[in-house]
């Protein structure tokens, strides 16, 4: 301890100065990784209740403001790019491909359902025209 002290008296001015500020960002650092930690704990839970079950016997509503607040956070976290944390880029990393994963399920869900929708328009319209030339032979066969 005694040496560490002789050895704090010896440093200059600016290494002294570089510790305290080195020491300073590596605190702004963790706090910035536990409040991404918290806060991306907070909008999971928010979408894991949604999706989880039913609110006063009702379906919980789903909107897509829980999925772009998502999209915020992972908007943030690049942004600010802290990167300290291995456990937490892989969480996100991978909350991310879900929410890909999601937008294309949805497009495909959309098409599909756009794609039945065409098919029963289609099916009507054949029906009205069947029913047409039914009613033309009907005519054919009394005139």
């Amino acid at each position: 301890m005694r040496n560490a002290m002789r050895f704090r008296r010896w440093q200059t001015p600016y290494e002294q100065e570089s510790r305290r500020i080195t020491a300073r960002f590596e605190e702004a650092v963790q706090l910035a990784e536990q409040a991404f930690t918290e806060e991306f704990s907070k909008v999971v839970a928010h979408l894991t209740e949604r999706l989880a079950g039913q609110e006063d016997g009702k379906p919980k509503v789903f909107r897509d403001s829980a999925v772009e607040n998502l999209r915020e956070f992972f908007d943030r976290f690049r942004h600010l790019n802290v990167r300290s944390s291995d456990e937490l880029d892989r969480l996100v990393e991978q909350s991310q491909q879900i929410i890909h994963l999601r937008g294309v399920l949805r497009e495909a869900l959309t098409a599909t359902n756009d794609l039945v929708r065409s098919l029963k328009r289609q099916q009507k319209q054949q029906q009205a025209y069947k029913s047409a030339i039914a009613s033309l032979r009907e005519l054919q066969g009394v005139a």
